[in-house]
């Protein structure tokens, strides 16, 4: 055990141990010259294995996380992302069995390794690390959750399955509660984690066991007596700890929607705790209700307007005017950028609309206007992964064949006009002649003609724009180039 405990230590140390910050002290007339934070962030992956997808949010109010591509998959090593104050990077993997996730601000550069392992069923896969490389930043607090896996691999704590997928019912967290503790006491003792952060953990530790065996209970259909948890309800210093909320909100359903089938609603939820009695009280029935008006914005999207006015009845506090603010000025946003978008009747006409250009575009338009070239048609989104795996291909298909005679139009069928804007630039799609929006997809004539039900999906279109394979195959397959090349060969006899 000791051997262990040392071995931990020294490779604690060797990654952990944070820099010694200089100290120095001013004559009166002397002064510092602050440099401006760039309001950005810049994110580098140090190899060039494809890995598994970054998930990044933005902004509180995000209704989906962006997708983000780094390495050799996407010929791509490093981005520069526009940011206003901070943002946070995950991903998880359920075969693995892990997940991670760290915020970082302005300015910030972030360097990723990836770290490969093999579990003992075969499975293979890459956890990344991370590391600021501009300012002083504790590698152990940045990757806890990657020391935490390592040692849980150690001590078998979650034993491997053929599948990798393990239910609910069969997890054993006393293990990976042993490990945690044991870390969080060997790296503080060598000063690689802060006393706040070590706090932070611990607390955490008691939030996970409660809400595990609240899952576990709700899993089993079986009502829990919730003083049985060990866990305080009414703990108004955690009202900014996202755990701790989530754990309240499974309390709910236990306590208020037991004989629910399926988890409430957002908004259901906002309703119940507004107009009823609960144990939420103070700063935590708002921290709540504030979090289900984040859920509304992100499934019930339609109600976020009519939500937020009803929180404007109980705001109070300046933190709470400050959130309902933070949030109409979100909405507003959305409503001013969509250039009237929103506003078209919901008729059968594909209206677009072109990315930096408030024009509403038709289809059938954009088409007559590439006669003589035959043209590709991409329906994507920027939530959707196996369309974003297909967008290196698609500009490789794209330069590899003359413009006069071949054009790509991109339809993303996003609702989130800043998530296909974010998605846009992040794939290089902001550089295309042809990168819409569509605004009225259920309704358009593009969605009923073609019945796209799914994407990807991909039409191609002769250079007299009558439709030659109305699911045509992806990019990332050669057949899609000698169809194209086909197509421009007939054109041209």
């Amino acid at each position: 055990m000791r051997k262990l405990l040392f071995l931990i230590i020294a490779i604690s140390t060797i990654y952990c141990k944070q820099e010694k910050k200089e100290v120095f002290s001013l004559k009166k007339d002397e002064s510092i010259t602050f440099k401006e934070i760039p309001n950005e962030v810049t994110i580098t992956v140090n190899d060039t294995v494809y890995s598994q997808v970054l998930n990044i949010s933005f902004n509180e109010f995000q209704p989906m996380l962006d997708k983000l591509y780094l390495g050799k998959y996407h010929n791509r090593t490093s981005i520069t992302l526009p940011l206003e104050d901070e943002l946070s990077i995950s991903g998880f993997d359920l075969r693995g069995n892990f997940g991670y996730n760290i915020t970082v601000h302005k300015g910030d550069s972030v360097s990723i390794i990836h770290n490969h392992f093999k579990l003992i069923n075969g499975y293979e896969f890459d956890y990344p690390t991370f590391e600021i490389t501009n300012r002083t930043a504790s590698f152990c607090e940045l990757n806890f959750d990657y020391l935490l896996y390592k040692k849980n691999l150690e001590t078998n704590a979650f034993p491997t399955t053929k599948h990798g997928i393990l239910k609910l019912k069969d997890l054993d967290y006393s293990q990976n509660d042993n490990n945690s503790i044991y870390l969080l006491d060997s790296l503080f003792a060598i000063d690689a984690i802060s006393s706040d952060f070590r706090n932070k953990k611990e607390v955490e530790l008691s939030i996970n066991r409660a809400q595990i065996t609240l899952y576990k209970s709700i899993d089993k259909k079986e009502k829990l007596d919730v003083s049985e948890l060990e866990m305080s309800l009414n703990n108004e210093e955690l009202y900014l700890n996202d755990k701790y909320l989530s754990f309240l909100l499974s309390v709910i359903k236990n306590e208020y929607f037991f004989d629910r089938k399926k988890y409430p609603k957002p908004s259901e939820y906002f309703d119940y705790i507004s107009t009823n009695e609960t144990f939420l009280k103070g700063k935590l029935k708002t921290a709540i209700l504030k979090r289900n008006l984040k859920g509304i914005n992100s499934s019930e999207n339609e109600k976020f307007f009519l939500y937020l006015e009803k929180f404007k009845q109980i705001a109070i506090d300046k933190e709470d005017i400050d959130f309902l603010e933070r949030a109409l000025k979100y909405q507003e946003k959305q409503r001013n950028s969509t250039g009237g978008l929103m506003e078209i009747p919901t008729d059968n006409i594909s209206r677009l609309k072109l990315m930096g250009d408030e024009t509403i575009y038709d289809f059938e338009k954009i088409l007559k206007s590439e006669k003589g070239k035959v043209v590709l048609v991409d329906f994507w989104a920027s939530w959707c992964i196996p369309c974003r795996r297909e967008t290196p291909y698609l500009q490789k298909l794209d330069e590899s064949i003359d413009h006069s005679k071949f054009t790509i139009i991109s339809i993303s069928t996003d609702k989130d006009l800043k998530a296909w804007e974010r998605a846009s630039k992040m794939d290089g799609l902001d550089k295309n002649k042809h990168n819409y929006l569509i605004s009225n997809w259920e309704n358009s004539s593009l969605h009923s003609n073609y019945q796209i039900h799914t994407i990807p999906r991909y039409l191609l279109f002769d250079s007299d724009g009558k439709i030659i394979d109305d699911d045509a195959p992806r990019p990332s397959n050669e057949e899609l180039k000698k169809l194209v090349e086909k197509n421009i060969s007939k054109a041209s006899i």
